[in-house]
This record gives structure tokens, C-alpha cells and sequence, in this order.
């Protein structure tokens, strides 16, 4: 006999119940083993501020004593976070603590798979493309080089994840709860580090069109479901930065300086932004390659321009990305207008239209934005493979 429809909800909550503690530990088993085996973790940031910031801010010196460069008061909080890990553990339990709260965020896009194809896919399917999914996650470039250490992306990218999960939630149960968890996660996130920004934008594109893409006359609900999403993110973004705001505004009437002082003014600098030109390409065919170039090719195209990261590498995902999600949106696009002849099943209209709103936007948002942030690129170079006993001096 089957079971009645309105049980479904509960027995998806369930399977998340039963996988969810398994998912976790072999994924931080995972990660524990491939730090362990890249050895300590000595990356620019880490030898330059992440330390040094973290031991300032606590003892109240980031003012007095900074170093005064353009990373001297970037991510307080963040960095006090790993100066407590480094100097309270050895180097091998700092990077293996590390490494099991990173692999929170291949636990969440394992579990956000899970949730997607929860139509039309069996469990066996379901769970393969899933660690599928995951799999692609932990050999992408920047979060393999940042396994166990100190660079906070990889850390930080498990509540972005949870936000998407809770707002495909938020759609179905129709539940404006979902939305404001949604938003506090990212607020928290972007208050921790300012580089999430982007996925705020993003994450906020992909709330708004995946409402359109599954009830494109209910203008007044989506606009309601993207003004809680606000509202949160705004709460926890001041929650996690608002003190140290006002203490950068009362210091140097600029609230993120050195940065975007072409808008706050501030006079201990010149009134301009801060930019670094080695990340992006000079003219705009040269962004439209550069998806497909990371497939082929990386490294130096002249003697002071790079191209994407300081370290080499090759990735099929960014020009993937920029395959499939046109030919996702199409689809979906058929679908909700109901010509297409395929019986509906698969990834649903408003799982799949989230994480494809996302990848674009935060790319484009990244590549609008992040040249005035050369930490995050110049973070990833890494010195690995040191023995553990000397890793920190």
C-alpha cells in the first residue's frame, strides 16, 4: 500500500537524519587523512597577518601595534579564530582541526545533492551523484590547496551551502523561516570574511529567480521571501562586524579601510580604491576565454600579469559551468512552460535554478569585485609538505 503524499516531507527528513552523521564522518575522516599527508600548512597569509592579526586583536593592539600594511585589519574575528588553534594546539591537531571544519562544507554540497535529486532518481542514484558531486568539490584547485590551513574560503563555504539548502526549504514548505536562516548564514559568513560577499549577491539572484522559475506570478511573495533573506543577512553581517566597523570608522572614519576608499574618504590615504590587475584578463574576450583557458592552461601571460591564481593548475569546472548552465536554464525554462514532452522528474525546476544562478553571479560578482582584494589570490600559495615538529617556529 503507498504511502500518502503529505508523508513524503517526512520521510525525506528522515533519510537526512539517518545519512547525515555518516556523510560527516567519512568526509572528515577524508580530509583529516589528505591533510595529514600535504604535512603543515605555511601559506603567505598565515606567515604575514592571519597570526599576527588574530594575537592584536586579542589583546587589544590591532590599533597600536599594526604593521600598518593593506592586510593589517582584515578579519578579526576569522584570524583570532586560528592564532587560539596555533597557539594552544601543535601544528599537526591545529591543521586536523582545521581540516575536520572544512569538510563541513563537502558534508553540505553532499547533502545539498542529495536534496536536488530527491525526484525522479533511486537511492542508489541519489547517493552516487551526490559523492559525485563532492568528489568534483574536494580536487577543485583552491579548496585542495587550502586542506588544513588557515585560508578562510574553505571554511566559510559550509553555511553559503546551508543557505542554498534552506532556501530550496524555504520554497517548498513555504515557510519564511528558511529565508531568515538563509540570511543569517551568508551575513555570518560575509562578516567573518568580506570575499563571501559575492556569494551574497549570489545567493540572494538564486532566492529570487528560483521563486520566479516555480510561481512567476507571486512577484509579491518573492519580493517578501528576498526582503527577510536581507533583513537577516543584514542582522548577522553586524552581528559579526558591526563592533569592529564602528572601531575602523572611530580610527580612520572608513569602516573597511584601507579598502574602497575612493567612496569613505579617509584621511589616512589617498582617496581611491585598491586594486590588483595580475587576477583578471585586460579586455572582455579575455574573460570569456578565461573559463576555458583554466581547461588548458595557467600561468603568467607577461611578466606582471596573471591569470586567475599564483599557483598552476588545470579545471574543467569553470568552462563546464559555463556550458551546462545555459543548457540548465533552457531546460528549465521548457519545462515551466510546459511544451516540453519529457514527463517531469530529475532535478526539479527550483533545485536545479538555484546552485545555477549561483555559479554565474558569484563569478561575475568575483571577477567585478575581488581585484581589489590580491589577499585571496595570493593566499593560496602555499608552502606544503613541512615536517610537523618544525612546521610553526
Amino acid at each position: 500500500m503507498q504511502a500518502p503524499a503529505s508523508t513524503a516531507p517526512n520521510s525525506q527528513k528522515s533519510r537526512y537524519l539517518f545519512l547525515a552523521p555518516a556523510v560527516i564522518f567519512i568526509n572528515a575522516a577524508l580530509l583529516c587523512g589528505i591533510s595529514l599527508r600535504l604535512g603543515a600548512d605555511l601559506n603567505w597569509d598565515l606567515l604575514n597577518y592571519h597570526f599576527l592579526n588574530g594575537y592584536l586583536w586579542l589583546n587589544g593592539k590591532i590599533f597600536s601595534d599594526s604593521i600598518c600594511t593593506v592586510q593589517s585589519y582584515l578579519d578579526p574575528l576569522l584570524n583570532s579564530f586560528y592564532y587560539i588553534l596555533i597557539d594552544h594546539f601543535s601544528p599537526l591537531a591545529a591543521n586536523l582541526i582545521i581540516a575536520s571544519l572544512q569538510s563541513l562544507s563537502l558534508s553540505a554540497v553532499w547533502l545539498l545533492c542529495f536534496r536536488m535529486t530527491e525526484h525522479g532518481f533511486g537511492m542508489f542514484q541519489r547517493i552516487m551523484l551526490s559523492s559525485i558531486a563532492t568528489l568534483a568539490a574536494l580536487i577543485s584547485p583552491v579548496f585542495w590547496s587550502e586542506i588544513g590551513g588557515t585560508m578562510g574560503d574553505t571554511l566559510l563555504d559550509t553555511p553559503i551551502i546551508i543557505a542554498l539548502w534552506c532556501i530550496l526549504e524555504g520554497l517548498r514548505d513555504r515557510r519564511l523561516l528558511f529565508f531568515g536562516i538563509a540570511g543569517a548564514l551568508v551575513g555570518f559568513a560575509c562578516g567573518l570574511k568580506f570575499t563571501n560577499m559575492v556569494y551574497a549577491l549570489a545567493v540572494a539572484g538564486a532566492l529570487i529567480l528560483t521563486g520566479i522559475f516555480e510561481s512567476p506570478s507571486k512577484i509579491r511573495g518573492i519580493l517578501l521571501n528576498a526582503f527577510v533573506f536581507s533583513a537577516y543577512s543584514a542582522v548577522a553581517f553586524l552581528a559579526t562586524y558591526g563592533y569592529f566597523g564602528w572601531q575602523m570608522w572611530s580610527h580612520f572614519r572608513n569602516p573597511i579601510f584601507p579598502y574602497f576608499n575612493n567612496i569613505f574618504h579617509s584621511p589616512f590615504m589617498a582617496p581611491r580604491a585598491i586594486h590588483d590587475g595580475r587576477w583578471f584578463p585586460v579586455d572582455f574576450a579575455g574573460y570569456l576565454a578565461l573559463p576555458f583557458r583554466f581547461a588548458f592552461v595557467h600561468h603568467h601571460t607577461t611578466g606582471n600579469h596573471l591569470v586567475g591564481l599564483e599557483i598552476p593548475f588545470r579545471t574543467l569546472f569553470p568552462a563546464l559551468v559555463l556550458i551546462l548552465v545555459p543548457a540548465v536554464y533552457f531546460c528549465l525554462l521548457d519545462a515551466a512552460s510546459g511544451t516540453s514532452a519529457v514527463p517531469e522528474s530529475g532535478v526539479t525546476t527550483t533545485a536545479g535554478s538555484n546552485p545555477a544562478t549561483l555559479g554565474p553571479v558569484s563569478w561575475f560578482g568575483w571577477s567585478a569585485v575581488s581585484s581589489s582584494r590580491p589577499d585571496r589570490a595570493r593566499g593560496v600559495v602555499h608552502s606544503r609538505g613541512q615536517e610537523w615538529p618544525q612546521a610553526i617556529a
